[in-house]
């Protein structure tokens, strides 16, 4: 719903962003502060330069340790200074040092910056990346059973799987009476 939402508001959904807390240094209870932390230094940022972000994130625990997976609208003009800030905040939110490859950033495919428009590819490529978010959504057993199948270890996630930004939830689409 919260992706839908985003297009029918155009908060596109323009970047996706991997965060890489078990490389931080941070797992399992705490995953969940540090995430918060970091999307709250990201919307004040973008605030302040007059911004509204959205973002909808899932939560995934693999080999590597916890990790987050974001799609988020990130205003083309803020784009390159946001990837930047963006492994500032991450340090921040985990009150480490930034790590090597703690943080993984690229634009959705088929996303216009000269234009800040999407083409019929981004929304395919959108597409594709919600489904592969959705992969942790699904019931955990299968997942685990298909990563193993992988060849994969998956660990159980402790905490929250998934959620998004305030903008993109019920209460909003509630008070903008699209929904009853």
């Amino acid at each position: 719903l919260a992706v839908g939402y985003s297009i029918e508001t155009r908060k596109y959904l323009n970047r996706h962003i991997t965060l890489h807390f078990g490389k931080m240094g941070i797992s399992g209870a705490d995953v969940m502060p540090a995430l918060s932390r970091y999307f709250k230094l990201a919307r004040d940022y973008s605030r302040r330069l007059g911004y509204d972000l959205a973002w909808v994130w899932v939560r995934e625990n693999g080999e590597n340790g916890d990790h987050v997976h974001i799609l988020m609208t990130v205003p083309d003009a803020l784009s390159r200074k946001f990837l930047t800030m963006s492994r500032k905040w991450l340090s921040r939110a985990c009150d480490a040092p930034y790590v090597r490859r703690g943080q993984r950033t690229r634009k959705v495919a088929g996303w216009s910056t000269r234009t800040s428009q999407p083409s019929p590819t981004y929304f395919e490529n959108l597409k594709a990346l919600v489904a592969y978010l959705a992969k942790q959504c699904s019931s955990q057993t299968r997942f685990r059973q298909q990563q193993i199948a992988k060849g994969r270890k998956s660990l159980p996630v402790i905490g929250k799987r998934s959620g998004h930004s305030e903008n993109l939830g019920e209460a909003t689409r509630r008070k903008l009476h699209l929904i009853k």
